[in-house]
């Protein structure tokens, strides 16, 4: 999966995530806990490690992180890994 392709589908108005899923009718709550849980498995997790991995991928994790802040949404894998959040080097 593409950087760009990660992006889309982690960002809160994504039709492939969170924002298709209010488009079909959950609501934002039920979407967001439906998000939450795909972000508990095994494989999202690692997908999460990979990216903290390298520069790149930390720089992908904050900008999806300030669109979720943006909406004034917390991220939805923050609650269920058990990692450190990813903020950008400016917040100190």
């Amino acid at each position: 999966m593409s950087d760009e392709s990660l992006s889309t589908l982690l960002s809160p108005h994504s039709y492939a995530g969170y924002g298709g899923m209010v488009a079909d009718g959950l609501t934002p709550a039920q979407a967001f806990d439906a998000v939450a849980e795909r972000a508990a498995t095994p494989a999202f997790q690692a997908m999460i490690a990979r990216f903290q991995a390298s520069a790149v991928g930390r720089e992908l994790l904050v900008d999806i992180r300030s669109w979720w802040d943006a909406e004034g949404l917390p991220v939805p894998w923050d609650n269920v890994l058990d990692m450190p959040q990813v903020r950008d080097a400016s917040e100190g």
